[in-house]
């Protein structure tokens, strides 16, 4: 975890602030995934030391073509890219993605690392689709502040999801516990029947199932997860994109097995 301190303008009003200093609610990074491309060894080690110590899952790539085999069968939160690597430069990785890659991939902020600090660098880092950009040499907070920007929030904590079902089901934990409980049994075996359609290319198959699970995972108000399951319900329904069906719903099964291990950790203190 990270904690953020910040200091208020001194002047007579900050005399009765003990140590003129106020501290803020620790950040959990420790499910933010970010995806760090940049090929000199250095600057990899610096940037994840950095990165996982503010608790961030961290992700290497040491070229842009490696970069591309991660993003088809991961999916990230931001990720951070050297613009100057040889063979396919960071501009046309950030190009390639957002032209190649459906949502949530084609989607993802991409910041720019650049040793070079100019308006044409920050118009090309804008031109080929990143969200932001980040000069050479770069502080800790310099670097966790341009992720704020653009991962501003953790997804939602355990106590935020269960008290959010809590609330559906009008303050009844009895009802919540049986609710929780029903869908811990019925998700996982729909996952497996989904997966199994997907293996043999049955789609018909697919897109009923997963049409299915998107309805009893509105409960969870996940944006994440209800964006994967759509486009898994989406392209088999359209049969579209077909190729690219596996690696969304690993992305998927991986974010719905992490929801799933909250609602059991939820468990005994409903029933308590």
């Amino acid at each position: 975890e990270v904690e953020l301190e910040y200091r208020l303008p001194e002047g007579p009003a900050r005399k009765k602030e003990a140590a003129g200093k106020r501290r803020v609610q620790p950040l959990d990074f420790s499910e933010t995934r970010v995806l760090l491309v940049e090929d000199n060894k250095v600057n990899q080690f610096l940037a994840r030391q950095l990165l996982s110590k503010m608790g961030f899952m961290v992700t290497v790539a040491g070229h842009g073509e490696a970069a591309i085999g991660i993003l088809r069968e991961q999916v990230f939160d931001v990720i951070l890219m050297d613009v100057q690597m040889p063979g396919m430069s960071g501009y046309e990785l950030s190009r390639f993605i957002r032209k190649e890659f459906e949502t949530p991939h084609r989607d993802i902020p991409i910041i720019a690392i650049t040793a070079n600090v100019s308006n044409n660098e920050k118009e090309s880092a804008l031109s080929a689709g990143m969200a932001d950009y980040l000069p050479k040499p770069y502080s800790p907070q310099e670097l966790l502040a341009v992720i704020m920007k653009h991962v501003p929030r953790k997804k939602p904590r355990e106590k935020d999801t269960v008290d959010e079902l809590l609330q559906l089901m009008g303050g009844s934990r009895e009802d919540l516990a049986e609710l929780i409980g029903v869908f811990i049994d019925q998700t996982p075996a729909m996952n497996d029947e989904l997966e199994g359609h997907i293996e043999k290319a049955d789609w018909e198959k697919a897109h009923r199932t997963a049409h299915k699970l998107k309805s009893s995972l509105r409960i969870l108000k996940s944006e994440k997860l209800n964006g994967l399951i759509s486009e898994i319900d989406d392209h088999t329904g359209a049969l579209k994109s077909l190729k690219k069906i596996p690696s969304i719903f690993k992305a998927y099964k991986t974010c719905c097995d992490g929801y799933l291990d909250l609602l059991k950790q939820s468990l005994p203190r409903l029933k308590d």
